[in-house]
């Protein structure tokens, strides 16, 4: 199958500055991620299903990243880790599982 389409979402990911990623459907289940930008901070996975991606983002206020949820389909983003500790590098499990890096316990794991 050839690529179906390309959709643009651009989103905050680093003080202030917004990274563009486009998403390449190559078919039902297939879809690929890439980013204009290579800064490691930047870190985007979308679900297994196509429908959601998974962001880590800086909020320089904080000096911490955080990850964040954005359904593809309505652009909606919400919050999904919230406690004062850096979330990292988040990626799909193939049954919809999100696991992250944190440092919430004074050293970086998995969760």
């Amino acid at each position: 199958m050839g690529v179906l389409g390309v959709a643009e979402r651009r989103a905050d990911v680093s003080g202030g500055r917004f990274a563009r990623i486009d998403l390449v459907r190559s078919g039902a289940d297939a879809v690929s991620v890439r980013r204009a930008s290579s800064d490691p901070g930047e870190s985007v996975d979308v679900s297994p299903d196509g429908r959601r991606m998974a962001s880590s983002r800086f909020d320089p206020a904080t000096g911490r990243s955080s990850i964040w949820i954005t359904d593809l389909s309505s652009g909606n983003e919400s919050r999904f880790t919230t406690d004062v500790s850096n979330h990292l590098a988040p990626l799909w499990s193939p049954d919809g599982g999100l696991a992250f890096a944190s440092d919430r316990h004074g050293h970086f794991d998995l969760y």
